[in-house]
């Protein structure tokens, strides 16, 4: 055999061996790294510390509910079981004060301030801190949810730090800030928080780059510059930025009014804030504009101000308070109308053609409305207001409704039934106009004029009660042959009528209990 490939494979035995031994050394090592590693964590995550820091926290939680515990029972002993109030402690004043955590847990000490209270005789965790959060999860005691609240502009950028909030009760209520430069797209952020929870207040940046026109002490347009008292917005002008807000002054005067079709059919705005100092945005301001949100605290809205565009939602301020006729209408996207203004005067088909608005909200310390399913009543729930136009579904008027108010059903797409019952006293004008229902029973006193007009009925039933119907009545009727009346001939002889009171319906018969009378 060559001795010269002899050497080889000997050579090559060595390297053999060489190279096992330098895997069983980076194995070894990888080993070692792992084991390290698993030790480290063994220790951060029992760590003696946190552990320790932890097993105080916990008994000394458990230890204040022992003492409110033995508190709650003296009270039941000294009262003779007929104790009827829960204690709540939220405050951390001196000892004796029946608000004061103090008062009721002798071991209390500063260190808990603002972490432990007592709601209805439980003790509650109000803190922040995550990791006592984490602690309490399985411990039965309750958790304040938090809340955690973000300032940004159009484009997303933080406007101003979080801040997050402790909140006891499930209902919350934020009120936006006010940041220099800027108005806030939703102003108040309401509603129940299961958990934990996120919100977001939005802010559009103020533009003086907009169009301005000078107004004289009468309200007339002036380019002169010694009679401006005030200013109207008359178009977008130089400005490019979509999220922005109308400002309060130019040049040093209040800018108080938006020009009739000052931003008709724009596409550059697509949020935008009109604060108070806006007494007026005159008709067709932003028609068929291309918006997407906006705030609007307008004292007036004028007709077709809004109407043709495009937007989801509106938040209507608290001091709006005229919305003239078609305001909105022909909104094909409009979903749902945030009001926080007090007394607001709805006028002629301002909903008209919003195919998707199904509901109405309000905050919840409206002094002038509130809302159930859906629906606008007055605060005590006797009137009204507004029924949304998209709304699905069965409606059945509370018994606490005495009045149906002007246009509250006008252009509604989806009720095609509805029974009104005696305890509605009134039916004020146009209440149903332009709507799509088909069948009604009315025992109203009084129905206003025009009430059912362009309605497309098909079925009326008249009570007894009825005691006046007014001119146009049922105009637009034409599927409308006969109406029911639940009395005789003589009382259906006595009701007040119009004289056109079924001008432009097909009504030719009134079917009564005891006969039909021909028209």
């Amino acid at each position: 055999m060559d001795k010269k490939k002899i050497k080889v494979n000997k050579n090559f035995t060595k390297l053999t061996h060489k190279g096992v031994s330098l895997i069983v050394l980076i194995v070894t090592v990888i080993v070692i790294v792992i084991l390290a590693a698993t030790v480290i964590l063994v220790i951060s995550k029992n760590n003696p510390i946190e552990s320790a820091r932890e097993a105080i926290f916990k008994e000394d939680v458990r230890m204040f509910q022992d003492e409110l515990n033995m508190v709650i029972a003296k009270e039941y002993t000294s009262l003779q079981g007929q104790r009827d109030k829960k204690i709540t402690a939220l405050e951390y004043t001196e000892k004796g004060d029946k608000n004061s955590v103090y008062t009721y847990l002798s071991s209390f000490t500063k260190k808990y301030e603002n972490k432990i209270g007592i709601k209805e005789d439980e003790i509650i965790y109000v803190g922040l801190d995550e990791k006592e959060r984490e602690w309490l999860i399985n411990s039965g005691i309750y958790m304040a949810k938090k809340i955690t609240v973000y300032y940004k502009d159009g484009y997303g950028n933080s406007l101003k730090e979080s801040e997050e909030y402790p909140m006891l009760d499930v209902k919350y209520h934020f009120e936006a800030p006010e940041i220099e430069g800027y108005m806030a797209l939703n102003e108040i952020e309401e509603g129940i928080a299961s958990g934990d929870k996120e919100i977001t207040f939005e802010y559009c940046m103020i533009s003086n780059d907009l169009a301005f026109i000078g107004l004289d002490s009468s309200g007339n347009e002036t380019e002169e510059e010694s009679n401006i008292v005030a200013y109207t917005v008359s178009g977008i002008g130089e400005c490019n930025n979509p999220y922005l807000a109308i400002p309060r002054e130019h040049n040093g005067k209040a800018v108080i009014q938006i020009k009739y079709e000052a931003f008709r059919g724009n596409d550059t705005i697509k949020k935008l804030v009109i604060g108070n100092n806006i007494e007026k945005i005159e008709s067709s301001a932003f028609r068929y504009s291309k918006l997407e949100k906006l705030n609007i605290n307008s004292k007036s809205i004028g007709a077709w101000a809004f109407a043709g565009t495009s937007f989801e939602s509106v938040e209507l301020g608290k001091n709006v308070y005229d919305i003239l006729d078609l305001a909105f209408n022909l909104n094909t996207k409009l979903k749902n109308i945030f009001i926080i203004s007090n007394n607001i005067n709805i006028n002629r088909g301002c909903f008209n053609g919003c195919s998707l608005l199904s509901e109405i909200k309000v905050n919840e310390d409206n002094t002038g409305y509130k809302v159930e399913d859906g629906i606008l009543y007055s605060k005590d729930g006797s009137r009204i207001v507004i029924y949304p136009t998209a709304k699905e579904g069965e409606y059945i008027i509370p018994n606490s409704v005495t009045a149906i108010g002007k246009f509250a059903f006008c252009g509604n797409q989806k009720l095609e039934k509805i029974d009104i019952p005696s305890n509605v006293e009134l039916i004020e004008g146009e209440a149903f106009r332009y709507s799509k229902i088909k069948e009604v029973k009315i025992d109203s006193k009084f129905i206003g004029g025009r009430a059912f007009a362009g309605c497309q009925l098909e079925i009326v039933e008249l009570g007894k009660n009825v005691y006046s119907i007014p001119h146009f009545c049922f105009g637009g009727s034409t599927n409308l042959n006969y109406i029911t009346y639940l009395g005789t001939m003589e009382m259906w002889n006595n009701i007040q009528k119009s004289t056109n009171w079924n001008i432009g319906s097909a009504i030719t018969t009134v079917t009564c209990t005891d006969g039909d009378i021909q028209l």
